[in-house]
């Protein structure tokens, strides 16, 4: 045997042995199917293996999440828990940490009961080195003849009284926390600015942030008291910086080269735009609830009274914006769609949520545009 083919074979064998010995390697499946094909042991292969065992070998995780739903099923959560309970037995000196969100929407619970109380799995013991932890929605009745459009309960099933135990409950942001909160948030935040001709990265101006920590702080306690307390939470205000560094970036063709364009009034529209795709749109109008005989479902006139106290005319902003950016200059519509208030939000809500990747959901009963709105946008 030459050198080379003595290197080779020492490779090979390197390679082989660190992957058996150290279980939180994680090799590819390239690396797997190079290492079976080890009867051609050649330099070109060798090459190949080292590249591969250097560049996409990983570590595999000690954190575990799986999130639950109502068609997750026992087999499911046994095929998930497979792998993590061999892991567990070749590494007995490190603990690994197993998170179960949504728990109490599953229809599991008495295996959830088996493995986090009895430390079994359809009998069979678990590691000791495998800890438990999970993630539960609070179960509240709902509220008798409720038919609003915002749930104030939530769809899930009471746990077994054994890992009602093992619960801890906690509250909604206080209003004080939540706006201390956000003005983290916002000190962290950064837009582009345009100065001598280039972009630079600055923090938002004081004023602009105490317009956007108000605002925010309004509006989630106008839906957390109107519509219910699981209908925002911090994703919601995550959501709005996102908007908002989304809307300071775009620029119609004709702002393209302004560099004179109002910081503040550009800043005011940003925010203004994030909370209406945010809060604003989910609410109907007056004049919706009057058709529908709705008395409980608060309005958009009701949060825009208060958000006017903030950013002034922030109604006649939004209006402002639709308009300019849902027309006959943007878009093709087909002959005989009216441009009426629900096209606009239901076109610009579309756009917005396919440019940034924002889940988006829009409800209406057969005949409130959304078909053509849809088409409108993708053509």
């Amino acid at each position: 045997m030459t050198i080379t083919q003595r290197l080779v074979r020492a490779l090979y064998e390197y390679v082989t042995s660190q992957l058996l010995n150290l279980p939180l390697i994680e090799a590819s499946f390239h690396l797997k199917k190079l290492l079976k094909e080890s009867g051609s042991l050649t330099v070109e292969n060798s090459i190949e293996v080292f590249h591969e065992y250097l560049s996409s070998t990983k570590t595999k995780p000690l954190f575990y999440r799986h999130l639950l739903h109502p068609g997750v099923t026992e087999e499911q959560i046994e095929e998930f828990m497979s792998p993590i309970c061999q892991l567990a037995e070749q590494l007995v000196d490190i603990e690994l940490v197993v998170f179960f969100d949504e728990v109490n929407t599953s229809s599991c619970l008495g295996l959830f009961k088996e493995m986090f109380i009895d430390r079994t799995l359809h009998g069979v013991k678990l590691p000791k080195n495998m800890f438990f932890t999970a993630a539960v929605n609070p179960s509240i009745s709902p509220l008798p003849n409720d038919n609003r459009a915002h749930r104030s309960d939530y769809l899930v099933h009471r746990l077994p009284q054994s890992l009602e135990n093992l619960k801890v409950c906690y509250d909604i942001l206080e209003s004080k926390t939540l706006e201390d909160y956000i003005q983290q948030k916002i000190s962290m935040f950064r837009v582009d600015s345009l100065s001598n001709n280039s972009e630079t990265q600055m923090p938002l101006e004081e004023y602009v942030q105490e317009m956007l920590t108000k605002s925010i702080l309004k509006a989630q306690e106008f839906c957390e008291k109107h519509l219910g307390r699981n209908s925002v939470s911090q994703r919601e205000i995550q959501r709005c910086f996102n908007l908002i560094g989304f809307f300071w970036n775009m620029r119609y063709d004709d702002e393209i080269n302004d560099h004179e364009i109002q910081y503040q009034s550009r800043a005011k529209q940003c925010i203004a735009l994030a909370l209406a795709l945010t809060y604003y749109f989910r609410l109907p109008t007056a004049e919706d609830n009057l058709q529908r005989n709705d008395t409980q479902t608060p309005t958009r006139e009701e949060l825009d009274q208060l958000l006017s106290n903030i950013i002034p005319d922030f109604s006649d902003m939004i209006e402002q914006e639709l308009e300019r950016f849902v027309n006959t200059n943007n878009f093709v519509f087909p002959e005989g769609v009216a441009i009426n208030q629900a096209v606009r939000e239901h076109i610009f809500s579309i756009v917005v949520s396919i440019a940034t990747r924002t889940p988006l959901c829009i409800i209406g009963e057969p005949g409130e545009t959304l078909f053509f709105s849809l088409l409108i946008t993708f053509n």
